[in-house]
């Protein structure tokens, strides 16, 4: 987060509260305060949670690019991103939860999104952020390929099969 509010003098990033652990905002703003400098962490906002998936896909929908937090992974979010055609940044991580963003940029063609370090995970964000023709030929990628997310039936199919291979007794 330093690095892309430094690289970016106009950026902004925007962190959710959660509605169910609300104590996590303070310890990571706790965190913050120790880890980020003042002139760049003031550029940092923290959003309610949004309960209402439409608010959640206006906010996406609005967003120049959406950072893929390596360490924690992005799930639904990703789905999103791919109904709305914001681009995702994203940088694979050890273990599953950190490679999701990978996977999705991979089946929706957008491999240019995916940084090899966390160096180039801040600069790519920065890039697509500020360059509005490239955010918009990512986007157009995105929105094209995005049936390969919703298409492709074959995932339910194997796990039909392995429902009905499985024997209850």
């Amino acid at each position: 987060i330093t690095r892309i509010l430094q690289l970016d003098k106009n950026g902004v990033v925007v962190l959710f509260e959660d509605d169910m652990w609300p104590y996590w905002k303070q310890d990571l703003v706790k965190r913050l305060d120790r880890t980020i400098p003042a002139e760049v962490r003031e550029r940092i906002i923290f959003s309610p949670w949004l309960k209402d998936p439409a608010d959640f896909i206006s906010l996406i929908a609005t967003s120049d690019v959406v950072l893929v937090p390596f360490h924690f992974g992005i799930g639904s979010t990703a789905a999103m991103t791919s109904v709305t055609g914001t681009p995702l940044v994203t940088k694979p991580g050890e273990f599953l939860r950190g490679k999701v963003g990978e996977g999705y940029c991979k089946m929706l063609g957008v491999t240019e999104c995916i940084a090899e370090d966390t160096e180039r995970y801040a600069q790519k964000a920065v890039e697509i952020a500020c360059d509005r023709l490239l955010r918009e030929k990512i986007s157009a990628k995105i929105l094209r390929n995005n049936s390969v997310l919703y298409d492709d039936l074959q995932a339910v199919d194997d796990f039909v099969n392995l429902l009905q291979s499985v024997k209850l007794e």
